[in-house]
């Protein structure tokens, strides 16, 4: 009877604790504490010179205590300037293990800025293909040709680059389109002529251009630039809601939490340490519940993260599959071009309205320029940036890596920790590990529940009180709401 006596205790405090035998029987040396010193040398030099050389066990610890019903403080190599110094470079500790998931999340989405350069280039490389094409076909001047497409390209930009979307590029072609008509007529009238119309027949063709014919130029280029003007503005959103992905991302990588959580951070990655466990890593469960706590702020703007992800992918799901820019932006040159060489070929139809209306084109030039310089081709005839192959990669990377990032963010961070059938910390001491719901006995940090919306609410009151007397469906219903 003695002998059970001495031994129903001990073994009580295995069932309780989870300890294996050998685990509880566990006694320190000097030579533990040298290599609990050595684990924080070479990058935490102040918590490794508060490391005590020996063993004690009265340590004066209030964060990384060990202690049950049955059993003493066990030694320790921690001192009490130890616990200080781990609280003091928790902070520090936590935002580098945020900077890092949050980083990797930034890097997948793409750097900040390559939208804007695309954007960039592209109109850079259409401009250069339109005032080549269309200086060829007119034989405008270069300083002429390179303002009548400015209002056209200032545009754009402004949509694109300024998030302007009151403007409108189809105004903007219209007015190219009243610039370029007065040289249409030129080359119809005198091809190959580099003479310049005078201010005042300029101004009467361009006054009267829908009263001397109502479609002088085909209607592709009006499409075209309608096409260009939506696929501007869905770019223009695009390039916004990046802006504010890689904000949000930005500010809450800095977010720091309560001191609590600081003190659940030491317990988990150095507690274990200074009872001789320098190379455990935590149980897996155990790291979860930390940071999910720790997080439950970020966890809560998961929500609207969710609703700014998927506007996100459908507007890059958009403009890769219905208003692709590269491509529009590529083709407008062709396109306008197309448009101004019918245009020269349907003077016949408009040339008696045209000399009502403004006189004889003939007459009416003057400042011939005897000199201008050739329109030369530009070396790059065509954006070659991959726009599309970066938009495919951003639909991707939102589905799979940006959308639920800060609900799974605790467990992003613990994935690398021990799973089942190894033995980890648990933050009380050393046991095998098991599924969350094996242990048995509360956990130490509990999981805070999702908040009731009020339609969640609402309908569970229809739900329990239906049936029930619209007299008492009122009073019922406040109650539930207070």
């Amino acid at each position: 009877m003695s002998i059970i006596r001495g031994f129903l205790p001990a073994l009580l405090s295995i069932l309780l604790l989870g300890l294996s035998p050998a685990s509880a029987g566990r006694k320190l040396k000097s030579s533990d504490c040298s290599a609990v010193k050595d684990s924080f040398l070479p990058g935490k030099p102040a918590i490794a010179s508060t490391i005590l050389s020996t063993p004690q066990h009265d340590a004066g610890l209030e964060l990384c205590t060990f202690t049950n019903h049955t059993e003493n403080k066990r030694p320790s190599c921690c001192s009490h300037n130890s616990e200080k110094e781990l609280l003091l470079s928790a902070p520090l500790e936590y935002k580098e293990i945020l900077h890092q998931h949050t980083n990797e999340v930034i890097n997948q989405l793409g750097p900040e800025e390559n939208l804007r350069n695309h954007f960039t280039r592209m109109m850079s490389i259409s401009k250069r293909m339109t005032e080549y094409e269309i200086g060829k076909t007119l034989n405008l001047h270069h300083i002429d040709g390179r303002n009548i497409f400015t209002d056209f390209f200032s545009a754009l930009e402004n949509i694109l680059l300024s998030h302007n979307t009151s403007v409108s590029i189809f105004k903007a072609t219209d007015t190219l389109l009243d610039r370029l008509f007065v040289y249409v007529i030129r080359e119809a009238t005198t091809p190959g002529s580099r003479d310049e119309p005078t201010v005042a027949y300029t101004d009467c063709v361009q006054k009267h251009r829908r009263s001397i014919t109502p479609t002088p130029f085909p209607e592709q280029a009006l499409r075209q630039a309608t096409s260009v003007h939506y696929s501007a503005i869905a770019s223009s959103y695009l390039a916004v809601a990046m802006d504010l992905t890689f904000k949000t991302l930005n500010y809450t990588r800095d977010f720091l939490p309560m001191e609590a959580c600081m003190r659940d951070l030491v317990k988990l990655n150095h507690c274990q340490k200074c009872y001789g466990y320098a190379d455990m890593r935590p149980c897996r469960y155990f790291c979860e519940d930390v940071f999910l706590v720790c997080m439950h702020s970020l966890v809560w703007l998961d929500t609207s993260w969710e609703f700014h992800m998927k506007i996100t992918k459908i507007l890059s799901e958009y403009i890769l599959k219905r208003v692709n820019l590269h491509t529009l932006l590529n083709d407008y040159h062709i396109e306008l071009k197309s448009s101004v060489e019918k245009a020269i070929l349907d003077y016949p139809k408009y040339k008696t309205k045209l000399a009502q209306y403004c006189g004889d084109p003939a007459v009416e030039t003057i400042r011939s320029r005897s000199h201008g310089k050739a329109w030369t081709k530009p070396l790059t005839t065509s954006y070659e940036g991959d726009f599309s192959g970066d938009l495919q990669k951003l639909v991707v990377n939102l589905e799979l890596k940006a959308q639920g990032f800060y609900a799974n963010l605790h467990t992003s961070i613990c994935a690398n920790e021990p799973t089942i059938g190894t033995n980890c910390w648990d933050g009380l001491t050393e046991r095998e590990n098991k599924k969350k719901d094996d242990f048995g006995f509360p956990r130490s940090i509990l999981k805070i529940p999702r908040p009731v919306t009020r339609s969640e609410r609402y309908r569970r009151v229809n739900r329990e009180n239906s049936g029930r007397s619209l007299e008492n469906f009122s009073q019922i219903r406040q109650a539930r709401f207070r």
